[in-house]
Parts: C-alpha cells; sequence; structure tokens
C-alpha cells in the first residue's frame, strides 16, 4: 500500500502531457473538435457542466430555477468568480456569451443546442434570465459543458481572439504544432485549487 501522505495532493509541479492532435484553435465556441473540450475546458468554464457520473453540476451557476411552465430559467451567479483579466463574473457575461453562440456569424457548436432560447434577460448583475421557446427538461445538458463557454467581450474586441476564461488554469502560450502552455490561475474560485503549477500540452500525432 502507498504511504498516506502519497495519497494527499500537494501543491505544485508542472505536468506534461501528450496530445493526438494539436489545438485547433483558441475559440470554444465555433470548435467541433473534442481536442478542444480535452484542452481548454481548463481554461473555460459554462454555466454548468457533468460530473463523474453525468449528473448535471453547478458551476459558474450557484443554482437555478424554473418557470411554472417550464419556459424560463433564473440563473443565480456564483460570486467571486473572476475571469483572466481579474475581471468579476456578471450576468451581462452571460448574455453576451449566449447571443454570440446563438449568433449565425459564429458558427458555433452549440447553436443548434441552444436553438430553443428565445431570449436571455439581465435581471442583475448576479441574475440572469433565459426565455424558452417551449418548456425542455434536458436545457441544463444543452448548456453544460465548454463549448457552450461563458466569454467576457474582451475576448472577442480586436483583431485577434484572447483566451480569457474562468477556468483553473490561464493559457500562456500556443504554438501551433509544438506546444500549449497553461499556468494556474490564482484568482480561480474554487479554493485551494488547481494544485498544478502549469501544464504543457504536446501534440503527439504519431499513434505509437
Amino acid at each position: 500500500p502507498l504511504p498516506p501522505d502519497s495519497q494527499t495532493p500537494k501543491r505544485s509541479g508542472t505536468l506534461l502531457v501528450g496530445l493526438s492532435q494539436d489545438l485547433p484553435g483558441l475559440d470554444p465556441h465555433p470548435s467541433t473538435s473534442t481536442i478542444t473540450y480535452q484542452v481548454l475546458s481548463l481554461v473555460y468554464q459554462g454555466l454548468v457542466d457533468f460530473d463523474r457520473d453525468l449528473k448535471i453540476k453547478p458551476v459558474l451557476a450557484e443554482s437555478w430555477t424554473t418557470s411554472a411552465d417550464g419556459r424560463t430559467w433564473t440563473f443565480k451567479l456564483r460570486k467571486g468568480v473572476k475571469f483572466h483579466n481579474g475581471r468579476a463574473l456578471v450576468a451581462s457575461d452571460v448574455k453576451f456569451s449566449i447571443d454570440r453562440i446563438l449568433d449565425p456569424k459564429t458558427a458555433a457548436r452549440g447553436k443548434g443546442s441552444l436553438s430553443i432560447i428565445e431570449s436571455v434577460q439581465v435581471v442583475d448583475p448576479q441574475t440572469v434570465r433565459v426565455h424558452l421557446a417551449r418548456p425542455s427538461g434536458a436545457f441544463l445538458s444543452r448548456i453544460a459543458g465548454t463549448y457552450q463557454a461563458i466569454l467576457p467581450p474582451e475576448a472577442v474586441q480586436g483583431d485577434a481572439f484572447k483566451p480569457i476564461g474562468t477556468g483553473p488554469f490561464q493559457l500562456t502560450e500556443w504554438k501551433t504544432n509544438e506546444r500549449v502552455e497553461l499556468k494556474r490561475f490564482d484568482g480561480y474560485w474554487e479554493a485551494g485549487l488547481p494544485y498544478l503549477d502549469a501544464l504543457t500540452l504536446e501534440p503527439v500525432p504519431d499513434g505509437t
């Protein structure tokens, strides 16, 4: 058996990870690649996500309620969440992100899943309300995960996309076909996490 101290996570270290292919881009919304989820799920987060048992868990949304007719979902945002640029997450960021996914110009992977949405309303800085065209018991699974990530408008301002998320790691460098460098985000909302200082992800396309 392993000694007890070896089973306790320690805070430090850099992990080197081999990838089957290079990251196709830094924008999570239009990507259709599985490798995007594997890498960018460390950088970006959605309102909710799936846990290890494929059950919905709260992430950026701390809680939610539904209207009696099932067509209106009200999300309370988690307090203390910051983007990698240091700005606090607010409801207008959620509206911006969902509207961006629904915009045909974005060519987002999640547009079809979210086409049931009629409008997104900012109630206050910590509350956002989503109005659906019809009730959907599967709505939470439709908005879960990295492809439905919440981004700040600052990410798309200017000529180049900026990888600004709320995840445990922030992207510091991406060299095409060479490596992706991530470092711990010290302002991350989950206390004590992540344990690693950094990750280096290298594409190794040769299957052997």
